[in-house]
């Protein structure tokens, strides 16, 4: 496939100061580290140089599947995880044509998933970003977390964590040519660090969470080691890992030209980068900057390495708030609306939503597809 291989400074940079905030808020707030997001930091800049919709760059439910996993089952298991996803959509390239799976793909089901995931990084991660300290790996056990420890915010947190917030929202509006050069949360994260250093000069004492220094020392629980932890999970991992495809799967079809290689492509990619390619769609088209990404991708591991002490006390409270306004800005409102459409598709709204709020929401995909598939065939014998 010819790659465009011109260069571009505003590409380099765009791609740089979009990836790196989503990316390292990622890892932090799922509790793989700073070091695991400087690393996946540098892989979604140096990709996400080649993909078609730079928007759909944090496909959020990928990353609540992960975060799940990797609280839950620990780095063996989701690395299997990733890789069972990586093999099934290099396997399911044939079935790029499937008229069954345009009708799934166009279904009023999507927007309960996304309606969902966006509703689950919020639960999940306002205690981040109020700084209470609640515990739990699903929506369930965080708010039940949250009615026992009460409501004791840190006035800090609360306050950086907001900064983002209004940062996020205003300034795509207000300054709408400077964020197709640096992205919001680029500037909110910066903004709120600077801050954190004025209230908080001493890391020593400072009263709030930050993502700390990139380092190996904890290197046992990171994901780049997975054979290092115990063996991990069959079942979880292959379950996991299918929860992952059938998300991996929904993006890709959201492409109307989608082609074989965006499978084979999607595989591969998800078998050795692993996490943070979870996260794109592999949607290589002529449009593409390879170039501004490969620079993009130097640039950010440069930035990590001369900059550790500054990056070391981001706020976690600021990651948070990056991942909740990312995750609602990135619903599509159009597919929302679809829900209401009938009282069908609100009972499957209710049901996919009880399951994710009793089981989880690694379930959710599986639910959600199993719905589509009633829906497909109720539609089809509606139209007989």
């Amino acid at each position: 496939m010819e790659l465009n291989k011109s260069f571009s400074v505003k590409d380099a940079i765009f791609i740089l100061t979009y990836t790196l905030p989503l990316t390292l808020s990622m890892a932090v707030c799922a509790g793989m580290g700073a070091f695991a997001g400087a690393v996946f930091a540098c892989i979604a800049a140096f990709i996400c140089g080649a993909v078609e919709e730079k928007k759909q760059m944090p496909v959020y439910a990928s990353f609540l599947t992960i975060t799940y996993t990797f609280r839950e089952f620990g780095a063996s298991t989701t690395a299997l995880a990733v890789a069972v996803c990586g093999i099934l959509l290099a396997l399911s390239w044939k079935y790029k044509d499937s008229q069954k799976l345009d009708m799934l793909s166009k279904s009023p089901i999507n927007g309960s998933v996304m309606l969902l995931s966006a509703l689950t990084v919020t639960i999940l991660f306002t205690t981040d970003y109020f700084g209470i300290g609640a515990s739990g790996n699903t929506a369930r056990e965080i708010i039940a977390s949250y009615l026992s420890l009460g409501f004791h915010p840190n006035w800090r947190g609360v306050l950086y964590g907001t900064i983002v917030m209004v940062v996020m929202i205003t300034f795509p509006r207000k300054f709408k040519k400077a964020t197709q050069i640096v992205s919001a949360a680029f500037i909110a994260l910066i903004i709120t660090t600077a801050l954190n250093f004025w209230l908080n000069p001493s890391d020593m004492i400072t009263s709030i969470r930050e993502i700390g220094v990139l380092s190996f020392y904890d290197y046992k629980n990171s994901i780049l080691f997975p054979v290092l932890n115990s063996k991990p999970e069959i079942f979880h991992a292959l379950f996991c890992g299918i929860s992952l495809y059938l998300i991996c799967l929904y993006m890709i079809l959201q492409n109307p030209n989608r082609k074989k290689s965006d499978f084979i492509i999607g595989g591969i990619s998800n078998c050795l980068a692993g996490f943070s390619t979870c996260m794109i769609i592999p949607n290589i088209t002529r449009k593409n900057k390879l170039i501004s990404g490969i620079i993009a991708s130097l640039l950010t591991g440069i930035i990590f390495f001369v900059c550790n002490d500054f990056i070391a006390r981001i706020p976690v409270h600021s990651c948070a708030v990056v991942l909740i306004v990312g995750a609602w800005q990135s619903v599509k409102w159009s597919e929302v609306k679809k829900i209401f459409s009938s009282a069908l598709n609100i009972a499957f709204f209710v049901l996919i939503t009880i399951v994710c709020l009793l089981l989880g929401y690694i379930y959710t995909p599986l639910i959600a597809f199993i719905v589509l598939e009633m829906y497909s065939r109720t539609s089809l014998k509606i139209k007989k």
